[in-house]
């Protein structure tokens, strides 16, 4: 067979074959260090646990090791990736690894390999480029998720689970009530005590999980296009992860053992996490790790979720790579499992008592509000029917088609809301926001309609008429306001719609990504020029032109100031965009640093997911490393430290004026 495969593939080095095949199960990786502009993004995410950063790098560089990773770089040796590998050069190839190596495999190596002969006889590219044509959820389960996913986590665990509930394996904390709350006649509850908080049993259904021994070991979802199962993702490991450390307290208390770190009263940190997270949809697979942070000093203890692995699928040594992936995830989550200690391993099995079942609530929408809550809700019977009647984006749609928006699409998916089996449901609050083709005076126009109050409707344009008389502010235009019902007095405000996409995202250097952060820079200074705070500055928020324009979306929450500052009262914005000394309860003074934060932070989500679609190291240039160092400046927890707009215009700038317009990401050259 190695003569045959040397006749097909003439000039193929079977030295080096076998020395790639000898490889297999290597796992003496030593993890990398963040350098440069990485250090500063990587402290606001998981993977600032040194925990976390290593088990990522080690899965990572695992993957080349494992079979479905050794199948593929033997194949890429004979094979070209955009050609589709024979039947019969993949036989030479497989019965290549097993006899010069392949007999001396484990069970689970020769089960990993065998799977990976499957995904390459079975994975051709046509069938790739097959995947993002499917109109069924089933159907790509058995194409994509099964071979590649499933797969991998069956043949390292016993058995998996799919769309069932998991008892006792999850938990959420959960907001008291004011009776109950008073009810306990505490003098002043201590958030480190999480005293406003209980737990419930959070009754989902993921579409894969792993669950030995009462252990969370790895979840999955898939959708057909992509939605918002990361968030989902998100809250199930911190659930499964909160579910562990609260047996690992509770067995702290049973044999009085110490559970009480500073302000942390978490109790010992698990060990097990970060597990596979596992997101597909379409020819697309991330792998994300969650972990929870303990803070001692200040007793703000957090789950945070963050991806790794995001991969689109074109080809087979694509489909080879992400099987390669989630067989040296698998590996790695059941060594970790085995090595968990006697006393967490006991704890694991423990239950927890007195826990409500939590389900989630049914759909509702609400209207935006200048007040902390939304001004009035809408909401659909528990279990019933959606009906135009009793659904307000039935009956939202039907308004804006009598109005002349064609076609209209909810842009947003509404959140998942959790409630007390038994409860009367919460509401689950969600935008009312549509993409359609509104047709006035004779011509037909691409456009986004935000339906809220009247009163909300009017603040909004009120913000927009004071800011708009300055060019430079590049707010968003109102074309129209729609009424929309009659009885309940909401209006849907028409804005165009902007076919650029997010801040950035179009950018096709550095000098472009430059470009769009002075527009911005200078948009903020003339809100505030105009007597106005933002205070929702986000990158949903953000948006551009066709031709990479800056323009500023959504006044909702904005404050008209006097004397340079507005009163707002609990936290206004959005969460990961909000000023430190905005967020709480209570009132706020809000001023021009608050918006110089949220920009600080726009600014560099939009830049890291810039460089994340780039095709070229792009981090390691110094004009992007310096713009992360302003952003990293903008972003400080003081507001008296922070600079002025001024101040990060002027830097900008300089940024720019350095910048050449060759600097794409699609170069192979970046001058610093």
């Amino acid at each position: 067979h190695a003569a045959a495969l040397t006749s097909r593939c003439p000039g193929v080095d079977l030295e080096e074959l076998a020395a790639l095949v000898g490889l297999a199960g290597r796992n003496d990786f030593t993890p990398c260090t963040a350098s440069g502009g990485e250090e500063g993004r990587l402290r606001r995410s998981v993977f600032a646990i040194k925990h976390v950063h290593d088990t990522a790098g080690r899965v990572l560089a695992a993957s080349s090791y494992t079979p479905a990773g050794i199948l593929r770089s033997v194949l890429l040796k004979v094979a070209k990736p955009k050609d589709e590998v024979s039947s019969d050069l993949l036989s030479h190839v497989m019965v290549y690894i097993n006899r010069e190596g392949g007999r001396d495999w484990t069970p689970r190596q020769r089960a990993h390999l065998g799977a990976a002969n499957a995904l390459a006889a079975a994975m051709t590219n046509k069938a790739i480029a097959g995947w993002q044509q499917h109109r069924g959820e089933l159907t790509l389960e058995c194409m994509q998720v099964g071979p590649i996913v499933r797969q991998a986590l069956a043949t390292v665990f016993e058995r998996l689970h799919g769309d069932v509930p998991l008892p006792a394996a999850m938990i959420a904390l959960v907001a008291k009530g004011e009776n109950e709350r008073k009810s306990q006649k505490q003098a002043r509850a201590n958030p480190a005590r999480n005293d406003d908080l209980c737990g419930g049993e959070l009754r989902v259904k993921s579409d894969i999980a792993v669950y030995e021994q009462r252990v969370v070991l790895a979840l999955g979802e898939t959708k057909l296009r992509r939605g918002l199962d990361r968030y989902k993702l998100a809250c199930m490991s911190a659930a499964a992860c909160g579910c562990l450390q609260l047996k690992i307290l509770g067995e702290c208390k049973t044999t009085q053992l110490r559970h009480v770190f500073g302000k942390c009263f978490c109790g010992p940190q698990e060990s097990l996490f970060p597990i596979p997270l596992v997101e597909s949809y379409s020819n697309v697979i991330r792998l994300y790790y969650g972990k929870t942070v303990h803070d001692e000093k200040h007793g703000h203890c957090s789950h945070r979720v963050g991806c790794f692995f995001d991969l689109t699928m074109h080809t087979w040594s694509d489909a080879l790579l992400a099987l390669s992936v989630m067989q040296a995830a698998a590996n790695d989550v059941f060594t970790r499992w085995q090595r968990m200690t006697e006393f967490e391993l006991s704890a694991a099995k423990l239950s927890l008592p007195n826990l409500p079942t939590l389900r989630q609530a049914p759909t509702r929408t609400y209207h935006h509000s200048l007040s902390d809550q939304p001004s009035r809700v809408d909401t659909t019977p528990d279990g019933g029917a959606s009906t135009a009647e009793n659904n307000p984006a039935d009956s939202d749609v039907a308004a804006l088609k009598a109005a002349g928006v064609a076609e209209a699409a909810a842009l947003y998916t509404r959140p998942v809301v959790l409630y007390e089996a038994g409860a009367t449901p919460p509401v689950a609050r969600g935008p009312r926001v549509y993409r359609g083709t509104w047709k006035h005076s004779g011509a037909a126009r691409d456009v986004v309609v935000k339906v809220v109050s009247r009163r909300q409707a009017a603040h909004e344009a009120r913000v927009l008429k004071a800011v708009s008389v300055r060019p430079e502010a590049r707010a968003i235009q109102v074309l129209a306001q729609i009424p929309i019902n009659d009885n309940g007095g909401d209006v849907g405000l028409v804005t165009p719609y902007c076919s650029g996409g997010e801040l950035f995202r179009g950018a096709a250097s550095v000098h472009d990504v430059l470009r769009q952060a002075v527009q911005l820079c200078k948009a903020v200074m003339a809100w505030h020029a105009a007597g106005v705070l933002h205070l929702d500055i986000k990158p949903a928020n953000i948006a551009t032109t066709s031709t990479g324009d800056v323009v500023v979306l959504d006044a909702g929450v904005s404050r008209f100031t006097k004397k340079g500052s507005a009163t707002v009262r609990g936290a206004v914005g959005t969460p990961g965009y909000i000023a430190p000394e905005l967020q709480g309860n209570g009132r706020h003074a809000a001023v021009a640093a608050c918006d110089v934060f949220s920009l600080g932070a726009t600014y560099r989500a939009a830049l890291d997911r810039w460089v994340r679609r780039s095709q070229r190291l792009v981090s390691k240039s110094a004009r992007l490393s310096s713009l992360r160092k302003v952003c990293n400046s903008m972003q400080q927890s003081d507001g008296a430290k922070r600079p002025t707009l001024p101040e990060v215009l002027t830097a900008l700038n300089t940024l720019l004026c350095t910048s050449p317009h060759g600097g794409s990401p699609h170069n192979n050259h970046f001058h610093g």
